[in-house]
C-alpha cells in the first residue's frame, strides 16, 4: 500500500515543479519581454548610453557627456543623470557590444534570465527552509512570489530591480550552501541599487561575520569598481551626487509619487522631509527587532525565515522605490509559505494587492463610473499596493521571532 502512495505521489512531485516554472516563465516573458506599448525600454535607453560610455573610457556621472551621448542616440535629452553605483557596469557593459536595436533586446533577455535565477533562487531557501519536498500550496506561494507586478514591469521598462533581488537571493544561497563565489556575486550586484538591498545587505554583513572572506572579497571588487570608475572620472565623487540630484528632481522619482512609507506619509500631508525622517525611524526599528531575533535565537540570519521576510520587506521604508520595485518582495512572498497556517490565511488578501494592485481598479472600472477614468484606477492601484505592502510588513514584524510551520503540518519546528 506504501509502494503505491509513493508510486501515486511521484508524478505529482515531477510535474508541479515543471508547471511552476512553465508558469513563472511565461507570465514573466509574455507580460515583460514580449509586451510592447508605450514606456517599452524606456529606462534602456539610460543604461545603455552608460555601457556606450564606460566601454568608450568616458564617465556616464560626468553630466554633459552623458546628456550629450544620450541626446546624440535618441534625439532628446535624459531627464536625470546617471544614478547607479559604478558596480552596476558588471551587468550594464555587455550591452556596448551591439548597438542599441540587439542591445535592448539583450538587456529584456538578461532581465529575463535574472527573473528565473529568482525564481530558483527562492526555490532553493523555501526548500531549505522547510526541510521536505515542496506541497501543492508551497509552491502556489513560490510562484506568487516570482510573479509579482514589478518583475514583468521591471524587464518591461528596461530597469535593474530584477537583477538586484536575484543578486540578493543569491548571497542569500551562496551563504546556505557555503559557496563564498556565489556570495560575492550576489552582495556586489545587490550593491548598484542600494535603495532595494537595504537593510538586507548591511544586516547580512553585521551579522554574517563566519563569512569574512566572502564581505572582504565583496568589498574588494566593490572598491575596485569604485576605482575604476574613478580613474575614468575625476571628480566622481561630485559628479555622482550631481547625477543623485538630478535623478532626485525629476519629477517622475519625486517622494511623494514613489512608492514607500515616505510617500505614504506624504500623500497623508506630512512634509517631505518630516516624512523620510519617519520612515528612517521606522527602519531603524525594523534593524533593532531583525537584531534581536537573530541574537535571541542564536543562528545565522540567513537560516532565519522571518528575519530575511521582515529584511526584504523593510525595503521602501528609509528610501522611496517605484512600483516595478516590488519585485524585490518576491523572496519575502515566497517565506510566506513556511509559516502557520492562520498566518498564511491572513497574508492571502494584501499578497495579492501586492502582486496585482491594479486588479481590483480595473474589475470596478468596469461598472463604476467613478473608476473609468484612467488616473482614478492608477491612484486607486497605488493605495491598494502601499496597504497590502503595510499590512505584510506589520505582520512580519510583529511575527518575526516566532517559529514556522512544521513540514508535516502539525506542529511548529
Amino acid at each position: 500500500m506504501e509502494t503505491q502512495r509513493l508510486e501515486v505521489r511521484s508524478p505529482v512531485r515531477l510535474i508541479l515543479p515543471v508547471l511552476a516554472a512553465c508558469v513563472v516563465a511565461g507570465s514573466v516573458f509574455l507580460s515583460g519581454v514580449l509586451r510592447q506599448g508605450p514606456g517599452k525600454d524606456i529606462d534602456t535607453r539610460y543604461f545603455f548610453v552608460a555601457a556606450k560610455l564606460w566601454a568608450s573610457g568616458h564617465s556616464p556621472y560626468e553630466m554633459a557627456n552623458y546628456v550629450s551621448a544620450f541626446a546624440a542616440q535618441f534625439g532628446v535629452p535624459p531627464n536625470n543623470g546617471y544614478p547607479y553605483l559604478p558596480t552596476s557596469a558588471f551587468f550594464v557593459l555587455p550591452m556596448a557590444l551591439f548597438d542599441w536595436q540587439v542591445a535592448a533586446r539583450l538587456f529584456s533577455v538578461l532581465n529575463f534570465l535574472a527573473a528565473m535565477a529568482l525564481f530558483g533562487g527562492c526555490w532553493f531557501l523555501l526548500r531549505r527552509t522547510l526541510g521536505v519536498p515542496l506541497r501543492p500550496f508551497h509552491w502556489l506561494w513560490l510562484v506568487l512570489g516570482s510573479t509579482v507586478g514589478g518583475t514583468a514591469g521591471t524587464i518591461f521598462t528596461g530597469q535593474t530591480s530584477v537583477f538586484i533581488a536575484a543578486a540578493g537571493v543569491a548571497a542569500l544561497v551562496g551563504i546556505r550552501t557555503r559557496q563564498p563565489w556565489l556570495t560575492v556575486i550576489g552582495m556586489v550586484i545587490a550593491t548598484a541599487k542600494p535603495q532595494l538591498s537595504f537593510p538586507l545587505l548591511p544586516f547580512l554583513a553585521a551579522f554574517q561575520l563566519r563569512e569574512w572572506k566572502a564581505l572582504a572579497a565583496a568589498a574588494a571588487v566593490t572598491a575596485t569598481a569604485v576605482a575604476v570608475a574613478a580613474v575614468l572620472d575625476g571628480n566622481l565623487v561630485r559628479n555622482f551626487q550631481a547625477s543623485l540630484t538630478s535623478y532626485s528632481a525629476a519629477d517622475v522619482n519625486n517622494v511623494a509619487k514613489g512608492f514607500g512609507f515616505a510617500g505614504f506619509l506624504h500623500g497623508l500631508g506630512i512634509p517631505s522631509s518630516w516624512a523620510s525622517l519617519l520612515g528612517i525611524l521606522l527602519c531603524l526599528a525594523v534593524l533593532g527587532r531583525a537584531a534581536w531575533v537573530v541574537i535571541r535565537a542564536g543562528k545565522s540570519p540567513a537560516a532565519h525565515p522571518g528575519v530575511l521576510v521582515l529584511l526584504t520587506l523593510a525595503a521602501g521604508l528609509a528610501l522611496p522605490l517605484h512600483s516595478y520595485d516590488t519585485c524585490c518582495y518576491a523572496l519575502a512572498i515566497t517565506l510566506t509559505a513556511a509559516t502557520r497556517p492562520q498566518l498564511q490565511a491572513a497574508m492571502i488578501l494584501p499578497t495579492l494587492l501586492v502582486w496585482r494592485p491594479n486588479f481590483l481598479p480595473n474589475l470596478l472600472a468596469r461598472f463604476l463610473p467613478t473608476f473609468r477614468e484612467g488616473a482614478a484606477a492608477l491612484g486607486a492601484a497605488d493605495g491598494l499596493l502601499i496597504a497590502g505592502w503595510l499590512f505584510l510588513l506589520m505582520a512580519a514584524f510583529i511575527t518575526a521571532g516566532g517559529k514556522q510551520r512544521a513540514p508535516g503540518g502539525g506542529g511548529t519546528t
